[in-house]
This record gives C-alpha cells, structure tokens and sequence, in this order.
C-alpha cells in the first residue's frame, strides 16, 4: 500500500468513525437524555419546559437542547457537503431553529411569575418544531436533483414519521413523552437518513472527509500565519517606539 492509499484509508477511517459516534449519540445517548428527562415527572401531564420550571431542572433542559441540536447540526451539514448542497434558504432555516431552539431551552418557564417571559418560551417551542419539520422537508427534496430513488425513500420514510408523531400528539398533546418521542425519532431518521446517502453512487465520504480535513487545515493556517503577522507587525511598531 503505497502514500495516497494509506491516505485514502485514513480519511476512510475518519469517516466510519464519525458514523458510529453519531449512530451513538442517535440511537442511544439522545433517547436517553430525553426519556430520562420525560420520566422525571408525570410524561403526559408535564412538557419537558413545566419539569424544567417546577422542579429546578433548567439545566437538563438546556443539556437535552443542546445535544440535539448538535447532532442534528452535524448531520445535516455533513449530509449537505456529501452532496455539495450549497443551498441559501436551508442554512437561514438552520438559523432560526437554532436560535428558537437556544431561546426555549435557555428562557426558563415560569408563567406564575412571569407570563410574558413565559409565552416567549412556549412561543418559541412551538415554531422549534414547525421548523424543525419545515426543514426536514425542503432539506429531503433538495435530494431531488441528486438522486430520485435516494429522495423517495427519505421523502415517503419522513411522510411516514411526522404522520406517526401527529397521531402520537393527537394521543398524547403537548407532554414530556411526546416530546422524548418526537426529538428521538428526528435524531433516528436523520441518521438513517445519513446512511442512504452515504451509500449512494452520488456521493463519496472518504473523498468529502479529505475535503473537510484539508479546508480545517487550511484554516488554521490562514489563522496562524494572521496571527504571526500580527504579532510582527506590532512588534514593529513597539520596536519603532522604542527607537524614537
């Protein structure tokens, strides 16, 4: 095995080990975090927002907002790059679920102290999930031009979870278990969503993982070279003081 293939492994293993953590973080440490959190108190009485609220578990919260996001900002970006999605409007939707989410989780509700406060967080939740929701959709036909068989089966595979989390809410409305259900099922069907699109003909991982690597690399050092002429050029003009 010469250089380039040792290489080329390399980045294979970098990508395979990628794909087991987030497998990881989808199948077991998010449903985790999630029901564990749900079963802190009565599941379908108490949102996860109430529990956080009454009992003092903001920052279990805030852990369970912030994981998912994570994870599925990863997935998503690393799934765009594996078909060189480029697209506007999927970003600015990232940003705003970004931010809702980030306002729900860190903007505590306590309506018996504070209504108005209390009805930015409930608004925020709800437009999270309408987003999360919207996303996802414009996110799975953007596979479209890419690869049709790929599109149909994530397209009919999401059809089938927001139809079972719209029964489910019909069942249950707005409580923990609902919401354990719904954070859990996203993370599951992006991260089969990600293995559809791996093994598709369109896409190449190892190539795309040596793209991220080099463009880090690159970066940091476009960064340590600014850094090394800034420094130079101040300590020219320190230099230049001393001298006068």
């Amino acid at each position: 095995m010469d250089k380039k293939e040792r290489k080329k492994s390399q980045y294979q293993k970098k990508a395979d080990n990628l794909l087991i953590i987030l497998g990881i973080a989808a199948l077991i440490i998010i449903p985790y975090i999630s029901f564990e959190f749900a079963y802190a108190s009565d599941i379908y009485l108490l949102t996860f927002s109430q529990i956080a609220g009454r009992f003092g578990e903001q920052n279990r919260l805030i852990i369970w907002g912030i994981s998912l996001l994570t994870f599925f900002g990863i997935v998503v970006m690393y799934v765009n790059t594996l078909l060189k999605n480029r697209s506007k409007v999927l970003n600015i939707l990232l940003g705003i679920m970004v931010f809702l989410y980030l306002v729900t989780v860190l903007v505590p509700f306590i309506p018996s102290f504070e209504r108005g406060i209390s009805d930015i967080h409930n608004y925020c939740a709800y437009l999270a999930v309408i987003v999360t929701v919207l996303y996802l959709f414009i996110f799975i036909g953007s596979f479209y031009k890419y690869d049709k068989t790929l599109f149909w089966k994530a397209f009919i595979s999401l059809l089938l979870v927001v139809l079972i989390m719209v029964l489910l809410y019909i069942k249950w409305g707005t409580s923990s278990i609902w919401q354990a259900v719904f954070s859990t099922a996203i993370c599951v069907y992006l991260y089969f969503t990600m293995l559809l699109v791996i093994r598709s003909p369109y896409t190449d991982p190892e190539t795309t993982m040596r793209e991220l690597i080099e463009k880090r690399k690159k970066r940091e050092k476009e960064r340590e070279e600014y850094i090394e002429k800034t420094e130079k050029y101040y300590q020219e003009r320190k230099d230049k003081k001393e001298k006068k």
